[in-house]
């Protein structure tokens, strides 16, 4: 929630297992499942979704004469610079060859862990893919439940194309969920699919529901979570005094 898109939340979830005794490697392949698991969904849903879309074309040559390539060259000009950087600093630098062991102890863990997935794991990676459809479907379906709740028709797969675009150029906002400029890219894509009455209301409610509302429960779940480990932590201080002194006597 509180890194940019094109980051994602990939990293902090690898930070959790690693913190919690999974070795580097197997965290970060763990996590890299979902991307494997989106790249299925949308290879698949998204030329679909378009082919049921009516007039999407319009729509799409709107946006893409609208944007401004400036930011995303600009960051992929800093990427690349930052990756040859990177290169010859493991290349040269003792340091270097320390990460580069490392990376080496990584990629092994990764291979291992997909290995297994792929012998042993084929059911459940099946029920992942289904429970990721689910979840892209419901996602991209806010816009239109809202719309026909304001009594306003939308087509669902036109909708998700849109929304599609939404979140791929979200990637080149740097700021926390592309706060902001998630906005004004629904703004863009949809003034021509919502009237201007009703398209702030919608844009209010689709933010709400998919950004900041779970921003909030993951913060209240959070203090919850903290409150309870410090309940049992006193519990266990408590039980292990009164065996300490048990002990004693």
């Amino acid at each position: 929630m509180v890194s940019p898109t094109m980051i994602g939340g990939e990293s902090f979830y690898a930070g959790m297992l690693y913190n919690n005794g999974v070795s580097g490697g197997e965290a970060i392949s763990i996590t890299s499942i979902a991307a494997v698991e989106n790249t299925l969904f949308y290879f698949l849903g998204v030329p679909l979704a378009m082919l049921l879309a009516p007039d999407i074309s319009s729509s799409i040559s709107s946006f893409f004469g609208n944007m401004n390539y400036s930011n995303p060259l600009i960051f992929i000009g800093i990427l690349i610079g930052l990756a040859l950087i990177g290169y010859i600093f493991i290349k040269k630098s003792k340091y270097g060859r320390k990460i580069k062991d490392k990376w080496h102890h990584f990629w092994r863990d990764f291979k291992k862990l997909y290995s297994s997935m792929i012998k042993n794991g084929k059911i459940h990676f099946a029920e992942n893919i289904l429970l990721c459809f689910i979840h892209w479907g419901a996602r991209y379906a806010v816009v239109t439940v809202l719309a026909l709740g304001l009594g306003y028709e939308l087509n669902y797969f036109k909708t998700f194309v849109l929304q599609w675009l939404v979140f791929f150029a979200m990637h080149f906002v740097p700021t926390p969920g592309a706060s902001g400029g998630a906005e004004g890219l629904f703004l863009l894509l949809f003034n021509r699919s919502i009237s201007g009455d009703l398209i702030g209301t919608i844009l209010i409610g689709w933010r709400f529901i998919d950004f900041y509302f779970l921003g909030i429960l993951a913060v209240i779940y959070l203090s919850f979570e903290k409150y309870v480990r410090h309940i049992n932590l006193n519990k266990m201080t408590e039980k292990e005094s009164l065996k300490n002194s048990s002990t004693e006597e």
